[in-house]
């Protein structure tokens, strides 16, 4: 009787502590081979993830995004940036149900707002991307890349002054940010206000001079002004 229980006490395994349980899983031993498979690093996977899809390797990266939502499915950088992933590659609709599965789990990131926002946009669903770039704001009211894309979306939804207000916003951020400039100054043509519209285009061409299109549009404003 001792003998066995000292067996039994050997065989014992020590719990996973509260400390371990968030950085790795440690799936359960087989029962038949007497071992168990290696152990997951959630935080080194997704690590790694972000690596390969800042080299813009996606298709490794998003098996290393799956890896991590295999052990946790809820893990919100996993889905948020496997989103990104889906969006890179042209698979939308699933890029989007991603992104919400995140924003479900933390509503209060910038960025993954920002992202649902650009899906949403090319999908056609401009007043669902509108409400996304919206929610960025709010959380990062200094979101230049939200201000930009919320000003074309609402241009295409024919709210010119208000996409006036957010390319004004943007480049009072970051004055060196020509394509905003720019932006700006095609939508004070729109609103026939020129003279505004030249001073936007000039600096445009001031820090960007091979701009494609600023000084095409510079010279019809210049025009305008002088009928």
């Amino acid at each position: 009787m001792r003998k066995r229980k000292k067996e039994r006490k050997g065989n014992t395994r020590k719990p996973l502590s509260r400390r371990d349980s968030g950085v790795s899983v440690e799936p359960v031993a087989s029962k038949r081979s007497g071992t168990a498979k290696p152990t997951i690093s959630i935080d080194e996977t997704l690590q790694e993830a972000c690596l390969l899809h800042q080299q813009g390797k996606l298709s490794e990266a998003k098996s290393k995004y799956k890896a991590v939502l295999k052990v946790n499915p809820l893990q919100f950088d996993a889905l948020h940036l496997l989103g990104v992933v889906c969006y890179q590659e042209g698979q939308l609709v699933e890029a989007v149900s991603l992104i919400k599965k995140a924003l479900e789990r933390n509503g209060n990131v910038a960025d993954a707002h920002f992202n649902l926002g650009k899906a949403l946009k090319d999908l056609n669903r401009l007043d669902e991307a509108v409400k996304s770039y919206r929610r960025a704001l709010a959380i990062r009211p200094n979101h230049t890349g939200a201000l930009n894309n919320l000003g074309n979306v609402l241009t295409q939804l024919n709210d010119l002054k208000a996409a006036v207000a957010c390319f004004r916003r943007a480049v009072e951020i970051e004055p060196n940010l020509a394509q905003a400039h720019y932006k700006l100054g095609n939508r004070l043509c729109d609103l026939k206000r020129y003279e505004e519209a030249v001073e936007s285009l000039r600096r445009a061409l001031q820090i960007q001079p091979e701009h494609p299109y600023a000084l095409g549009r510079l010279i019809y404003a210049e025009r305008r002004i002088c009928l």
